[in-house]
């Protein structure tokens, strides 16, 4: 039996990436571009919901599969800060491809990369940067973004290796995977609860059924598959880690994600913004052109301010990374809570700006529109993590005021001192509680950008940095008076039986018809079963 391998302390610390010379990610960014020019049609990927045949090798072949992987498993070994100019270059092409080598290189690659036994390395990490599809089985119907009320299990049995039984819903990939990290809660011979575990499973294994596909509103060319585990048994060998020591490593491997999503969307809102402008520059209107209306310039410059918001903050992320100095928790949700918030902000002014020919789906900025809609709600919704960024801030209140980005901004200084002083009034009830942790999480994530945002237009002085940086903090400061607003006036909102009264009295206006009337019967006949 081969012993499972020891919990990595810090994954992204412990285990430094060299970085390649600027040429060979250079190569990658020149192949992804010519490539989707000549290769890649978005349209036919939406509509026939899959990617081309060929397109997994092609990537793959180009070293897309393993961007950050060691190249001893035949990975190309990229910093943090080149991962993220590939990641945003193809947040600029297509949103499923995208989203495709996103998922496989963190969920998929990094559990395995950081956790898993020495000789499952050696033989899945190789797979997988040749193209093999790789993924993670946390999500369950009842779970959300709670972990611990995960209902798979795991049970070691008297040889030593384990038996998984449940079921996963919402899994990116989950149909096209050859390996997925399940996690599941571990049970031991008297039934009780070890934690939660993660195991590396082999989808040839019995016992390991892929079930019905969710059909989303975009990103259609990345399945979301339910999972079924009847039975799996796995060896030892394929343990992540330890017991129990599944939840800190999904915590982990989901917050890099979370900061890899902001890099994708910064792609996304640069990409929109070319073509609004492209459009607005180009068209007629009753005040002459599109662009040099003001309204339009100051729609356009908060956009723009929105984009170099995120990328500071993104870039101040990879290069901490990069520099084995990982930032605390509290920027990756921050990267989450802000950045996909902008992203779709930024997205849909862009809509706006072209008018009717935002509403038409053909025009590239219809169906980003579709796709990062997912992005608020993807490896957390975004009213959750901003909730828990809120509760880490006032539980800690001294912890990100000792981190360089914050202790260079007294902007952020003085954002958080009035978050204090919030905290410090004496409102009792769940629901004051509630509403605080989400003003705080908010003025948390605003707090950081903006000083992102002013660590930047100080290294690198422009009118567009200068702006930014002001545009942030108007922005701190209104969310800083809707908290105070709110928090204030809180007995104030209507109670929850007032709002279910009221919405149960809209069935007498609009009755409750669900657009449901029989259409295609796709079943096979029951005479042509076994």
């Amino acid at each position: 039996m081969i012993p499972a391998a020891p919990p990595a302390q810090n994954p992204i610390s412990t285990s430094p990436v060299h970085a390649e010379s600027p040429s060979q990610v250079t190569e990658i960014l020149e192949f992804a571009r010519s490539y989707a020019s000549e290769r890649i049609n978005s349209r036919l990927i939406d509509d026939r919901r899959s990617l081309p045949p060929t397109l997994i090798s092609d990537l793959a072949a180009a070293g897309l599969f393993g961007l950050r992987l060691e190249k001893r498993y035949g990975g190309r070994e990229l910093p943090c800060c080149d991962f993220f100019r590939v990641m945003e270059q193809l947040g600029a092409i297509d949103p499923n491809v995208m989203l495709t080598v996103a998922v496989h290189n963190t969920v998929g690659i990094e559990p395995i990369r950081n956790y898993a036994h020495p000789d499952v390395k050696d033989h899945v990490l190789p797979q997988l940067a040749a193209g093999r599809i790789a993924t993670v089985g946390s999500s369950e119907p009842g779970m959300g973004s709670h972990l611990n009320s995960m209902t798979t299990q795991a049970r070691r049995t008297p040889e030593g290796d384990y038996v998984i039984d449940g079921a996963k819903c919402w899994i990116s990939l989950g149909g096209a995977a050859a390996y997925i990290n399940v996690f599941a809660q571990l049970i031991d011979a008297s039934e009780r609860q070890v934690g939660i575990t993660g195991f590396v499973v082999d989808t040839t294994t019995p016992g390991f059924s892929v079930g019905q596909e969710a059909v989303t509103l975009g990103m259609r060319a990345v399945p979301q598959h339910e999972l079924r585990l009847r039975g799996v048994r796995v060896g030892a060998d394929r343990i992540l880690g330890a017991e129990g020591e599944g939840a800190a490593q999904a915590t982990d491997t989901f917050a890099n994600t979370r900061a890899v999503l902001a890099a994708c969307g910064l792609g996304t809102m640069k990409r929109c913004l070319q073509l609004a402008h492209r459009f607005a520059s180009r068209r007629t209107v009753a005040t002459g052109n599109l662009a040099e209306n003001g309204r339009t310039q100051l729609v356009l410059a908060d956009a723009v301010a929105a984009t170099l918001a995120v990328e500071a903050l993104v870039h101040h992320y990879a290069d901490s990374i990069d520099a084995g100095t990982p930032p605390p928790q509290e920027v990756t949700l921050a990267l989450k809570a802000c950045g996909c918030e902008l992203l779709w902000d930024v997205v849909d002014r862009c809509t706006q700006i072209l008018g009717a020919r935002g509403y038409l789906d053909t025009n590239i900025v219809g169906q980003h529109f579709r796709d990062f809609r997912l992005f608020r709600l993807f490896e957390g919704a975004t009213d959750t993590v901003t909730a828990y960024l809120g509760w880490l801030t006032l539980a800690h209140p001294q912890h990100l005021r000792s981190w360089p980005l914050v202790t260079q901004s007294p902007t952020a200084h003085q954002a958080l001192d009035h978050l204090a002083t919030l905290a410090a009034r004496p409102r009792p009830g769940t629901r004051y509680r509630h509403l605080l942790a989400h003003f705080a999480g908010e003025i948390t994530g605003w707090a950081l950008t903006t000083a992102a945002a002013e660590a930047r237009a100080s290294k690198q002085p422009s009118d567009i940095t200068a702006y930014t940086a002001q545009w942030c903090a108007r922005n701190l400061t209104d969310r800083l008076r809707v908290a105070d607003h709110t928090l204030h006036t809180n007995s104030h909102l209507p109670s929850l039986a007032a709002v279910t009264q009221q919405i149960t009295q809209f069935r007498h206006t609009i009755a409750d018809i669900g657009g449901e009337a029989p259409g295609e019967n796709l079943r096979i006949d029951p005479l042509l079963h076994e």
